[in-house]
């Protein structure tokens, strides 16, 4: 993979990202948390950036609020940890989560592929708490649906933009 990236000559790489400042590996973890604005982009990214996911088209970033939905992730999982199969998605979670630390990122848009791992995690809270799965699944199809209509949208202007 490193030779690979290694290659680009875009320039734009995420192994690039370890070259800047005296400690780039601290500087990446701190950009991942939200703790700093990597220089490559144009806001706070990281954990502040998660609530994004959940109200797509504003961008918004709070750090309390999306540290809040990913405890809520964990919790839901950690729950029901004697399950084989919940353990590897909450250890899959972890490693995701770290990678994106590791990498000083976390767009939004890296968390789609997680959300079946993060509805789990929000419908075993729900479920010990209210009997009837009803109205949460309704609210995760239209958050689903809405999503996808915005990364559709982002497409359409990604490609507005290159074309």
């Amino acid at each position: 993979m490193y030779n690979i990236e290694s290659q680009n000559l875009s320039e734009i790489s995420y192994f690039n990202r370890f070259k800047i400042g005296e400690n780039p590996l601290w500087y990446n973890i701190k950009c991942g948390l939200g703790l700093e604005k990597h220089y490559e982009v144009s806001r706070i990214n990281g954990i502040p950036a998660f609530i994004s996911l959940f109200v797509p088209i504003t961008g918004v970033r709070n750090f309390f609020i999306s540290s809040v939905l990913l405890l809520a992730v964990f919790f839901g999982l950690y729950q029901k940890v004697k399950n084989a199969i919940v353990v590897n998605l909450l250890l899959a979670f972890s490693l995701v989560m770290l990678g994106f630390i590791l990498a000083g990122t976390g767009f939004s848009r890296y968390w789609l592929l997680l959300l079946p791992i993060i509805y789990l995690g929000y419908y075993l809270i729900y479920a010990k708490f209210f009997p009837n799965p009803k109205y949460f699944i309704r609210i995760a199809q239209i958050l689903s649906i809405v999503l996808v209509l915005n990364e559709i949208r982002l497409t359409f202007l990604i490609l507005k933009k290159i074309l």
